[in-house]
């Protein structure tokens, strides 16, 4: 009876690392807020679904970290900051064609300037307090969707595939 109670001590074990899945292992994130118990906050949460973390306190220090080949998966973003606030550091990172792809999520105390952003153009905008569950599950969706060079080269792969087909029908 003795392996019997092991068997299931080891079943009862396995569930936790099934609710541990990292649902963005190999994804990164840019988290830029002044705020250090938010920023601790996000970032804490993030890394726990498996994303790598790229910390900045405001935009100016976002964009010393944003370094040729340092490109994250999305950026969650404070509005009220020293130094470059949220709102010109998103302005900036969409006139900038090597990163103006990234989605971006804003996060702010400010709950009135939401359709703002949203007009500009952000993918996302949580008032603080935030919602942590929401906050992580569309980080990850966003985090998991294609850049759209990358949608286009794969749209033109699947003209190239069914080009021949066509072909052939006209034969």
């Amino acid at each position: 009876e003795e392996p019997k109670n092991n068997e299931e001590k080891s079943s009862d074990s396995e569930q936790p690392q099934k609710k541990k899945e990292k649902p963005a292992a190999g994804f990164t994130a840019l988290v830029i807020d002044d705020d250090p118990t938010s920023l601790e906050l996000i970032k804490g949460l993030l890394i726990d679904a498996g994303f790598a973390v790229i910390e900045a306190q405001d935009g100016k220090d976002a964009w010393l970290k944003l370094k040729p080949g340092t490109k994250p998966n999305i950026v969650i973003c404070d509005v009220m900051m020293p130094e470059m606030d949220g709102f010109r550091f998103f302005k900036e990172l969409q006139q900038n064609d090597e990163v103006k792809h990234i989605p971006v999520l804003i996060v702010s105390a400010r709950k009135n300037m939401e359709d703002s952003f949203l007009a500009l153009g952000v993918d996302g905008f949580f008032p603080k307090p935030i919602d942590a569950e929401k906050l992580l599950e569309e980080a990850i969706k966003l985090a998991h969707r294609k850049p759209p060079e990358a949608e286009a080269a794969e749209g033109e792969e699947k003209k190239k595939a069914a080009a021949p087909k066509e072909e052939e029908k006209e034969v």
